[in-house]
């Protein structure tokens, strides 16, 4: 830039050289000014959110970005909050609240938080009878790009890390199933699953949920039906709240989605929970009779024990211990015998499991009071303990809950959102690797997989549980050896000693035919490949050689993966999970989810990431990935407000990576090769030009007009191509995934494409420089009397209407889809320069500016030489790229060459997707995988509920206001 500014030594002139440039950065400051205030605004946005402030004895509304350390605010019901609260008071009894926690760790949860009895009644009925219900509008979100820098990315992706809660699910649970005494229950039965009498005299199927309210009273497993339900409206940590709107309705305030719907399920099959007390609950059922049992002892879900139990006192005056729990705790605990309804229940676990439902069973036993009076004074000790309490509560639980009676199980159904399984179906068609990192429980992420089809029945599971560093070290590497046993080492070259080359496959055929018939050409070959060819470094994994030996799953909770990530397992780790079609990754932290990416992009050569979530726990992922998107919906704005693009829902990624960056890659690799050659072509006819003049520092084209070039004339050419191309249209994408591949595999642009085209840039414009010379070489095609100085600018001005049409015609050729820009852009711009330059030529000389056109638009637009070359050798020096493009589709075409005549000529795809179907062997290693792995429905935080709930009284009534 700066030599270009030295008269003497410049071609060009100064303002030529710096206005162009200066346009081209202050383009590209505008696009980077333009997202900074659109991320401006989003930000803005939720910082300008009202929230009441409490100013002298009344609250007034006041901007969230305006709140100080020390400022007392009320935040009503329903509302977001941005930012760290203490809770002083609270509308409900005693101080309590209940805070849904989604913007904190990413699932959606509701806490239990209760006030310092000092500040809980501060504030007065007559404040908090000023406050404005704030209404959330849950709107379908626009899919929004924060970034357009890496759009071409989006083409190429390799592996996806999704957050499970919130990302592949809604995060709302519906009670669909239960087994009560060994007969099933749905809320929809299929036509194949009614019930129905099998060879033997048996019944098998379904009953659906009216039915199940008529066996309350006349089945024979009535009284199990009736225990069953009252467990359902007992034993959990749900609040009841009346609607203020509607007082027969009453909302179910859960400490997790799963004990809100099976408090829901018991409700909608009659037995409704109406009060929490603090030492007692009472449900309501069908007949309008309310029925209080007495709470006596509550023992706690949490991942060890995998289960809650609630001894409760009944209106009778019995003592019964309710459980609820995973089936492989509560099934170990039951009675020897006297439980007539284990197999049967197994069963129906087993096909909940196979639908992917979250499963618990249930059980109960009467009490002796003797007993009960004995085991209470164990509790009371170890509940008053100071150090080791937990460990005391979970032995004295471990005494009381034995010799349980089997009364069923019931099916959760964590609702999937719209679309995710054809969704990740079509990614992995695409060639795309799904890693699911999740928050939740093994058992839980295990069954979503299955609902979502990342898991299917034929796959094998391997599972890495909780164990030593040994144990998950010896786990790894005997199913590493396993996986790989009789394959190829080319695709891992970790401690191998040197880079792996990456196969050839164009042509490989016929070199390797040549190379052996002449050995010298072998070794120039081989020189070359050594050279050229992309190497894998060291300790690296290349991931085009990468296969799926088998269908394996790879299941690791989050104690194995904090040593799998250590620095000397961390490649076994990486090598096992490669090789398998899906890896889920359970009870992960959020820095755990960004090691996993970090991993994955340092050491898989040529890799290019995704990371997608919901919550604030998921921010590390995206960032760490090389593509982050955010999920804007209930989960908070984190992780949206992080991610370079925002989407509504997990469905929309499909058409986000699979349409649009499909397109983004396949335009910004014809844009970035095409740019290079059109200025190549041009800027070589100056070199060809030297060495006719002697290297003297004539310039062949005129410096305004040269200038004009990336800014006029060839600028809308690129523009089309990179904006408004498809290769093939957005229904192809959707119907043949698999095209994607090519973006993985960087068909469109790589190392050979890129030297092919400039190879034919050079080719081009030699072609235009010696056609136009030999047209002008005697100056006997130059009329209107020019001189031997204006037979140069005529001849010039000539080869740079040559080069413009050249190009131009390029740009046509490579245009796989036309629209009204396209043709503006390539017919528009030959005839912008056409009319543009007679009228610049007569009118710039006489301001003085580009004196040395004067007079020759005569001497080019009068001969009629020009007219014929101008069109004839652009036509020439395309020819080769016309009879290569058809030759190439015409014998050997690619598979993008075959869709795009299919939808050319809309002829309809006869061979059907191939449909997976279960075989018996795989149905029966499902079933045996699922016993050990089937999925139980807590979520909930693990303890500290309790002693909060034995507090609650929701007889009390709400202060007024």
């Amino acid at each position: 830039m700066q030599h270009e500014q030295i008269g003497d030594i410049s071609p060009t002139g100064h303002y030529a050289t710096a206005i162009p440039l200066s346009v081209v950065i202050l383009a590209s400051a505008v696009k980077e000014l333009a997202e900074d205030l659109r991320r401006h605004r989003q930000d803005a946005e939720v910082n300008r959110r009202d929230v009441n402030t409490l100013k002298g004895s009344v609250f007034e509304p006041k901007q969230w970005r305006s709140v100080e350390v020390g400022d007392i605010v009320r935040v009503e019901n329903g509302q977001f909050f941005p930012a760290d609260l203490i809770l002083l008071s609270s509308s409900e009894p005693d101080g309590l609240a209940y805070i849904e926690t989604s913007n904190l760790d990413g699932e959606t949860n509701l806490k239990i938080r209760q006030a310092k009895p000092e500040t809980a009644t501060l504030l007065t009925p007559e404040t908090i009878a000023q406050m404005e219900d704030m209404y959330h509008d849950e709107t379908d979100t626009p899919a929004t790009a924060r970034t357009s820098s890496l759009v071409e990315e989006l083409g190429q992706i390799d592996f996806i890390f999704s957050d499970k809660t919130g990302t592949l699910t809604c995060n709302v649970m519906e009670f669909k199933m239960c087994s009560i005494g060994g007969v099933g229950y749905a809320e929809t039965v299929p036509e194949d699953r009614k019930i129905h009498v099998d060879d033997e005299g048996r019944e098998t199927g379904y009953h659906d949920f009216r039915r199940l309210r008529d066996n309350i009273h006349s089945h024979p497993t009535a009284h199990v039906i009736r225990e069953f339900l009252q467990l359902l409206a007992v034993c959990h940590t749900v609040i009841p709240e009346v609607d203020a709107e509607n007082p027969k309705k009453i909302i179910f305030q859960a400490s997790s989605p799963d004990e809100g719907a099976l408090v829901q399920g018991a409700q909608n099959l009659g037995y409704t929970f109406t009060t929490r007390r603090p030492r007692s609950v009472t449900f309501r059922t069908d007949d309008g009779v309310d029925h209080e049992y007495e709470i006596l002892a509550i023992c706690e879900f949490n991942s060890t024990r995998k289960r809650m139990s609630l001894i409760t006192r009944t209106p009778d005056g019995r003592v019964k211990l309710y459980v609820k729990g995973a089936d492989t705790v509560i099934l170990e605990r039951l009675a020897s015998t006297s439980n007539p309804y284990v197999d049967a229940t197994c069963i129906h676990l087993e096909e909940y499991a196979s639908e992917g439902l979250r499963t618990l069973c249930l059980a109960y036993r009467d009490i002796p009071e003797a007993e009960y009076q004995s085991w209470q004074q164990i509790f009371h000790r170890a509940s008053t303990q100071i150090s080791g309490r937990q460990e005391a509560l979970d032995a004295a639980a471990e005494l009381i809950e034995k010799d349980l009676f089997l009364l069923g199980a019931t099916a959760i159904e964590d609702k999937l959102q719209d679309g995710v399984p054809d969704t990740i179906a079509t990614l992995a068609q695409a060639g795309i690797k799904l890693w699911v990192l999740t928050g939740d429980r093994q058992e839980t992420a295990i069954n979503i997989g299955y609902s979502c089809k990342l898991i299917n029945e034929e796959m094998t599971l391997l599972v890495c549980g909780s164990g030593s560093k040994q144990e998950v070290e010896e786990f790894l590497a005997s199913k590493l050896t396993a996986v790989t046993q009789g394959s190829s080492t080319a695709s891992l070259n970790a401690g191998a000693g040197g880079g792996v080359p990456v196969p050839a496959t164009l042509g490989a055929g016929l070199v390797a035919t040549w190379t052996d018939r002449i050995p010298v050409l072998g070794t120039v070959v081989d020189w070359v490949k050594g050279r050229f060819e992309a190497k894998i470094p060291l300790g690296k994994i290349d991931k085009d050689a990468l296969e799926d030996f088998e269908d394996f799953a790879l299941v690791i909770d989050g104690k194995a993966l904090g040593y799998a990530l250590e620095d000397d397992l961390k490649l076994t780790f990486l090598k096992l999970a490669v090789r398998c079609r899906a890896v889920v990754c359970c009870r992960v932290s959020p820095l755990q989810k960004a090691l996993v990416v970090r991993l994955v992009k340092q050491y898989v050569h040529g890799s290019v990431t995704l990371a997608i979530g919901d919550g604030a726990n998921d921010v590390g992922m995206i960032q760490a990935a090389h593509v982050g998107v955010g999920i804007s919906g209930m989960e908070g704005l984190q992780a949206a407000r992080s991610a370079d693009f925002a989407i509504a829902q997990f469905r929309y990624l499909k058409k986000l990576v699979i349409v649009h960056g499909g397109w983004a890659y396949a335009r910004m690799g014809k844009l970035v090769l095409y740019s290079f050659y059109k200025n190549i072509t041009l800027y070589l006819l100056q070199l060809w030009f030297a060495f006719d003049n002697g290297f003297s520092g004539q310039t062949l084209v005129e410096t305004w007009t040269q200038a004009s070039y990336n800014i006029l004339f060839a600028v809308f050419q690129p523009l089309a191509i990179g904006v408004f191309d498809q290769y093939v249209s957005s229904r192809s994408l959707d119907r043949y995934p698999q095209l994607y591949k090519l973006g993985q595999k960087s068909f469109f642009f790589n190392a050979r494409t890129f030297w092919a085209w400039i190879l034919n840039s050079f080719l081009h414009s030699i072609i235009i420089y010696r056609c136009m010379r030999s047209v002008y070489s005697d100056g006997t095609s130059i009329t209107g009397g020019g001189t031997a100085d204006g037979s140069n600018w005529t001849f010039g001005e000539a080869a740079y209407t040559a080069v413009l049409i050249t190009i131009t015609w390029k740009a046509a050729l490579v245009a796989d889809y036309w629209v009204r820009f396209t043709f503006m852009a390539i017919f528009g711009s030959i005839l912008l320069w056409i009319v543009w330059f007679p009228f610049y030529s007569t009118v710039a000389p006489l301001v003085h500016i580009s004196a040395e056109l004067k007079g020759v638009i005569g001497s080019v637009y009068g001969s009629g030489a020009f007219w014929f070359a101008v069109f004839l050798v652009p036509v020439f020096a395309n020819l080769r790229d016309f009879v290569w493009k058809y030759a190439k589709r015409q014998f050997n075409p690619t598979s993008y060459h075959i869709v795009q005549e299919m939808q050319k000529y809309d002829i309809p795809d006869m061979m059907p997707r191939l449909q997976h179907f279960r075989k018996a062997v795989h149905k029966a290693r499902a079933a045996q995988r699922m016993k050990r792995n089937r999925g139980f429905a807590f979520s909930q935080n693990e303890g500290g509920q309790a002693d909060i709930m034995r507090l609650y009284d929701t007889t009390r009534g709400k202060p007024q206001g």
